[in-house]
Order: structure tokens, then sequence, then C-alpha cells
């Protein structure tokens, strides 16, 4: 999310340019912020809250480190479904709101509120996420020049489109929202993998698996510690029908999980259950079956939680 941020006095800078300029922090907290990131990336959610924090300490009136911070919490839930994790995010998101409400900045509200409503909708809160996600988008939307916040609205916007795509005289924004996601991946400083992770699943729903594949193989280089795009690699190459190399994917994805006792999370279930199904469409049935007796061993604990995608699957071919 790039551009604009109020000038902090003596402490923090925060550049605000007049037009197309991403959000970026002044000097030790735009490394310190990048840091985080990089930090995520590589799954050092510890780490990446300490770098967090720092940026706080450097302008405690600014929201910049509390949002870091909930995007740490985030992004380590959606890895191991820690549930102290939704907990964290919602102490981080409620300092980001106040502050950012202190500050006046549009964008830090916009963007506080936008996340706000993914933690609702996390604690089952559908509607009350809905519609928060809905006004932090629709607060982002009206900062132009602003990459970052068109990148961010534009999550929204694309799928809001593709739910009302059948109704007549209703203009088809998925175009245009899709190409605001890829400018964001290009420009930003900090919301990288949060454009880049949307846009994959935009490929992936289209079958544009060579696409997708473009945009998650850059951060695995760069990260090869990073179980989260190694297992929705693995969901490329399956869709695309490469099973072998879907199948090394998610079994160095199990891999990772099981070194960091985190094989009955949500994604070392979800690992187990795409193995299956490969060694189910390789005819390796002895394969299958120990893959479907682990999983089955997991699957209660984690069931509400599972994509259904993935469970309508292993009931179609009657694996589950």
């Amino acid at each position: 999310m790039r551009r604009t941020i109020l000038v902090a006095p003596l402490l923090l800078a925060l550049l605000l340019p007049a037009h197309a300029a991403p959000v970026r922090l002044a000097g030790d907290a735009d490394r310190l912020a990048r840091a985080s990131v990089e930090a995520m990336l590589s799954c050092e959610y510890l780490r990446a809250t300490i770098l967090a924090d720092s940026v706080s300490r450097l302008d405690a009136s600014h929201p910049a480190g509390w949002l870091l911070k909930a995007l740490a919490a985030f992004a380590r839930y959606d890895d191991l479904a820690d549930p102290a994790e939704v907990a964290k995010a919602e102490t981080a998101l409620g300092r980001a709101d106040s502050l950012a409400e202190a500050l006046g900045d549009e964008f830090w509200k916009g963007i506080a509120e936008y996340e706000r409503g993914l933690l609702l909708a996390m604690r089952g809160q559908t509607m009350k996420g809905m519609l928060a996600t809905r006004s932090g988008a629709v607060r982002l939307s009206r900062l132009k020049g602003n990459d970052d916040a068109s990148a961010l609205s534009a999550v929204y916007d694309y799928y809001l489109s593709e739910a009302i795509s059948w109704l007549p005289f209703v203009a088809d924004e998925r175009e245009n929202a899709q190409a605001r996601l890829a400018r964001g991946v290009d420009s930003t400083l900090y919301f990288g993998a949060v454009y880049r992770e949307a846009l994959v699943w935009i490929h992936w729903a289209k079958g544009e698996c060579d696409k997708g594949l473009a945009l998650v193989d850059p951060v695995l280089e760069a990260h090869p510690a990073n179980r989260v795009f190694r297992q929705i690699r693995g969901d490329l190459l399956r869709k695309a029908g490469r099973y072998d190399e879907a199948r090394e994917a998610y079994s160095e994805s199990l891999r990772q999980y099981r070194e960091v006792s985190a094989e009955e999370s949500v994604r070392g279930v979800c690992a187990l259950g795409n193995l299956a199904l490969i060694e189910h469409f390789r005819n390796d049935f002895a394969a299958r079956d120990a893959h479907l007796a682990r999983f089955r061993e997991l699957l209660p604990a984690v069931e509400k939680r599972m994509p259904k995608s993935l469970l309508e699957e292993l009931r179609r071919e009657k694996l589950n």
C-alpha cells in the first residue's frame, strides 16, 4: 500500500506526495518496515513483530507499526492457524484504528477499516465484516493517484463485480481491478504479498496457472521457507495437470509443516488431502491410502476451516 502519510515532526517524517507515489515511511522507519515484511515472507513472525514494534517506537502517534503487527498476526494465522493470532491481530488493529483516526489520514483509516472487516469475517461475523471491508474499500478508492489504495480496493471491486456480473446494464470492472492489483504488485513497498496472493487466486480461478506461477515463483526463490506460497504453487500445478511437480510442491510443504510441528494445521491437512488426490489420479493407491489415513485422522479438528473445494473434490472421488 503506498502513498499518503502525514509528516510527524522530529520523529518520523512520512512522505505525502501530491500525486502517484506509494506509501513510504522515511529513513529508519522505511528500513524497519521493509525488514518486517521480509521477515513475514520468510515465516519469521516473531522477528517481523519485533521490527514492527521498532517502527512504532520511532513515532508512537503513527499507525504504521501497529498495522504491520496486525499483518504479521494475520500471516501467522494463515500459515499455522494459531487462534491466538486472531486476538493479537484484534489488539493491533484496535491501536491502528485509533491512531489512524487521530492522525486523520484517509489511507491509514481506510486500510485499518478494511483489515478490521477481514478480522470480523474471520471471527464468523460475516455481515459486519463485509460492511467494514466495503467501507474501507470505498474510503481507499477515493484516494486518486495512490497505487496502494487503488490495489487494495481492487480486491473488493473484483469480487463485487464478479458477484453481480449477471445483472444487466452493470459494467464489468474485473479487468480494471485486476490491472490495478498488478500495478500494486509492481509498485508497493510494504504490501506486495497481499496483492500478489489476491492476484494469484484470480489467475487460479481463471485457469491461468502459468501467470499465477510467475507471481509465486519469485517469492519462493527469495524466501524458500515460505510454506504458504509453496502450497499455493502446488495448487496451481495441480490445477494445470502437472501432477509430478504438484506432488513435489505439496510434499515439500508437508515436510516444512512437520518440521515446525504443524502437520495438524489447516494447511498441513490440506497438503495431505491434495497429495491423496494426486496419487489417486496417478493410480498409486498405496501412497493414496497412506495420505488418506493421516488426513482422516487429523480432519475432524480442522474440518470447519478447511477449503470447501478440496473437501468436495475428495467426496466426488469417494475419498472422504
